[in-house]
């Protein structure tokens, strides 16, 4: 699931890259294009089941641990540390470094999103603020904004666990979930009627909803791998299957339908997260060999392994092989398209 997320946020922005598709002479053509321009144009949703997952794979060993952190909070910050700065840095030098050679100039792609880069832009991603601000959220590279709103997610993770303990998986997140989602409505309405907002609050920004997903994905694995009673009967009654399809199937008429009404984005990420939620339950729980052997299939494995590493660093490599590579071929719009997605 790592592995299809990475891929499809990688498509995602290839599509935005290309400005205009144009018409091909070729009506199977055409049709391709216009599949994969509406197929993958729900980005941000691929981020929702990032942090979803997130959740779920850090629940996992602390409920194989009876309900601790194996080896407490501060084993798990340094393993937190080494698993997510090294290459976070790395790709943010390396970010620097292509927009001070080769890409720093404005060619109307997507990529411009990301540049010019200022102090401030350096300072803030160097301390992982960068999404608190709209005017450095998308800057030096535009998939970065993400990386931040989790990192602090991490530092809530042993709060989480220990509340877990006190009052239960299903308390802590409903409250997580209520909480998260009224300071997001909060801080929207009253920046609403007090503009302008020093907080950047749009779906590349703090996103404090997060906190409520992430915790999802906790459930979700507590529902699939754990022993009590109340859960192996949610794990075996519940139709998750059916409950995951109906749930990203609403979250993706929303976006389709009301996504540029103000705050509906919010609850459209709600729905989706569900929907992820439910998805993982289903998957870790069903005995279907067609959808296990689809998942596990080697190459979606393969790049699940790295897919940290690639959501870090497509987006520079793309704008490299957009603007030296294939704009100089004067190629149609949709046979760009295409290459580039390929």
């Amino acid at each position: 699931l790592r592995g299809l997320a990475a891929v499809y946020v990688l498509l995602h922005h290839s599509s935005l890259q290309i400005a205009s598709y144009g018409e091909s002479p070729n009506i199977f053509v055409t049709a391709l294009v216009y599949a994969i321009m509406n197929g993958v144009k729900y980005g941000h949703y691929a981020v929702v089941l990032f942090i979803v997952l997130s959740g779920f794979c850090l629940m996992l060993p602390v409920i194989r641990n009876n309900g601790e952190i194996k080896g407490g909070a501060i084993n798990f910050f340094k393993k937190r540390v080494r698993r997510i700065l090294p290459p976070y840095y790395l790709a943010m030098g390396l970010s620097l470094l292509l927009i001070s050679t080769l890409i720093g100039s404005s060619t109307g792609t997507h990529w411009d999103v990301s540049i010019p880069v200022t102090t401030k832009d350096i300072i803030t991603h160097l301390l992982l603020v960068q999404d608190v601000f709209a005017d450095t959220a998308l800057k030096i590279n535009h998939t970065f904004w993400s990386i931040s709103v989790e990192w602090r997610i991490y530092f809530l993770f042993p709060i989480l666990i220990l509340l877990w303990k006190r009052f239960g998986a299903l308390t802590v997140t409903l409250s997580a979930l209520v909480l998260s989602f009224t300071v997001y409505f909060a801080l929207y309405t009253y920046f609403r009627f007090f503009p302008p907002s020093p907080i950047n609050l749009n779906p590349y920004g703090i996103c404090p909803h997060y906190v409520g997903l992430f915790t999802l994905g906790m459930l979700s694995a507590e529902i699939s791998f754990s022993k009590q009673s109340n859960f192996v009967l949610l794990r075996q009654k519940l139709p998750w299957r059916i409950l995951a399809l109906s749930a990203i199937a609403i979250a993706l008429v929303i976006y389709d339908k009301l996504i540029n009404s103000g705050s509906v984005w919010v609850i459209a990420d709600l729905i989706a997260g569900i929907g992820a939620s439910c998805l993982l339950v289903f998957a870790s729980s069903t005995r279907n060999r067609l959808f296990n052997d689809a998942l596990a299939w080697k190459p979606l494995v393969f790049i699940g392994g790295f897919a940290y590493s690639l959501y870090l660093i497509h987006a520079p490599l793309l704008q490299i092989i957009s603007q030296y590579l294939l704009t100089p071929l004067g190629l149609a719009p949709w046979i760009e398209l295409l290459v580039l997605c390929f």
